[in-house]
Order: structure tokens, then C-alpha cells, then sequence
């Protein structure tokens, strides 16, 4: 009866030991259940995070990509700008050279009007006399006067990009 008695103290004994760790187990078991499920929050989370870092990494990618490609363009326009200011100074220069050289022409072309237009009957039979022949040396000379003054005058057919025949 004593080993029946000290038999069931020992089960008794051993069944409160299996109590108290069923229940731990079970602490455990809901601690880790616990413990997953945060686990599972932060994967869920950071794969979020990984989705949103890839996303922001292709647009960071797009703004590089079209920032350089705005870089090149600009560099383009400030070029074809550059060249376009110096063609603009040289058709300016263009221009006053034949504001100037016209000018010239002008006072060149009244003054040969002028002369042919106080020409007289008397002018033209001393140029065509043909004994001394001066006056028409002297005419000639003054032909020759004008016709080099209108030489220095005409501007080259390279310079403003059309052919001048003499």
C-alpha cells in the first residue's frame, strides 16, 4: 500500500510536471504562433519596401536618363544659337559694307548722269575731233577714273554669295 501510495505521489508529482509544461508549451506554441505572424508582417513588409526601392531606383533611372538627354539638347541649341549669332554679326557687317559701298555707287552714278547731262554740241565734237584727239584722252581718262572706282566698289561675288561679272 506504501508503493501504491508513494507510486501515485510520483504520478501525481509527474502529472502536475506534465501540466505545467503543456502549458508552457503552449505559451511557447502561442509565442511562436505570435512570432510568425510578425514574421510574415515583416516579409510582407519588406517586400513591400523592396517594390517601392526598385520603383524608385527605375525612376531615379528616368530622371538620369532624361536629364542627359535635356543636357545634350541644350548643348545642341546653345550651339546652333552660337552659330547663329555669328552668321547674324557677319550679315551685319555684310550689310554695311554694301549700305556703304552703295553709297559710293550712288554719288558715282549721279555724277556720270550729271556729266552726261551738261554734255553739249560743242563737248561732242571736241571728243570726236580726231586732229589732237585730247579731249578724247581726257575722256577716256575720266571712263577709266570711273570705271576703277567702280571696281573698288562692287563687292566679290564670294562675300555676299552671288557671282558679280564685271
Amino acid at each position: 500500500a506504501k508503493g501504491i501510495a508513494f507510486d501515485k505521489a510520483a504520478a501525481e508529482t509527474e502529472l502536475k510536471k506534465l501540466g505545467a509544461t503543456e502549458r508552457k508549451l503552449s505559451t511557447e506554441q502561442a509565442a511562436r504562433g505570435r512570432a510568425e505572424s510578425g514574421l510574415k508582417s515583416a516579409q510582407s513588409e519588406l517586400e513591400a519596401l523592396k517594390a517601392r526601392l526598385a520603383e524608385t531606383e527605375k525612376m531615379l533611372a528616368d530622371s538620369v536618363a532624361l536629364q542627359r538627354a535635356t543636357t545634350a539638347t541644350l548643348a545642341q541649341t546653345e550651339s546652333a544659337k552660337k552659330q547663329t549669332e555669328l552668321q547674324l554679326a557677319d550679315n551685319r557687317q555684310d550689310l554695311k559694307q554694301c549700305r556703304t559701298h552703295n553709297g559710293s555707287l550712288y554719288t558715282l552714278g549721279r555724277e556720270m548722269m550729271q556729266k552726261y547731262h551738261d554734255k553739249s554740241c560743242q563737248d561732242a565734237l571736241v571728243q570726236a575731233e580726231p586732229f589732237t584727239g585730247l579731249k578724247k584722252v581726257e575722256v577716256e581718262n575720266l571712263m577709266e577714273t570711273w570705271r576703277d572706282q567702280l571696281d573698288r566698289e562692287r563687292l566679290a561675288g564670294d562675300k555676299l554669295g552671288a557671282t558679280v561679272t564685271p
